[in-house]
């Protein structure tokens, strides 16, 4: 299915069918890419709409992001952690099928730094406290921001996008 047919059948449904429509769906490996991928996508457009109205954050811990702005630092900077764990996600399930022989795009070289981070910092941070000192906490976020999240992103749009031309799906 593509995206106009995807639109012309959602858009006649009601809130609870569409519900009762992806209830009954099966998992395939396109669907898991694909959820990670919207996920990111949707994280980016939100990271916009953030830059873009910073003057509306209302808490005070928002308001001093501002005050950063100022700087030169992205108000939704601290969405990039939460970018880079999907992305973490979406390489990590990629490598699972490749693994089980499912004939994918090769996964950047870097997947194991992201994985690294994923596992101690955005939605875990560092449960299991191998993070000693903040300059350890700081030398993570450092090792991914020298990879360039920007060049992260563009090579995972482009990684997905072979994804969907190898598992037979239109974007």
């Amino acid at each position: 299915m593509n995206a106009e047919e995807y639109k012309q059948i959602v858009g006649a449904m009601t809130e609870d069918q569409i519900k009762e429509y992806y209830k009954n769906q099966p998992m395939k490996k396109f669907d898991r890419l694909n959820y990670i991928f919207v996920r990111v996508t949707q994280l980016l457009d939100f990271m916009k709409v953030i830059d873009n109205n910073a003057n509306q954050l209302t808490t005070p811990v928002s308001k001093a992001v501002v005050e950063l702005a100022k700087k030169g630092i992205r108000p939704s900077q601290f969405l990039y952690e939460y970018v880079m764990q999907e992305i973490s996600s979406f390489y990590t399930l990629a490598h699972g099928y490749k693994k089980q022989g499912t004939q994918l795009p090769k996964i950047p070289d870097y997947w194991e730094l992201l994985k690294d981070f994923r596992n101690s910092i955005p939605g875990h941070m560092d449960k299991d406290e191998k993070l000693k000192t903040t300059k350890d906490w700081f030398e993570k976020y450092e090792s991914v921001d020298k990879l360039n999240t920007d060049k992260i992103i563009v090579e995972f749009e482009d990684c997905y996008k072979q994804c969907v031309k190898i598992l037979g799906k239109d974007i």
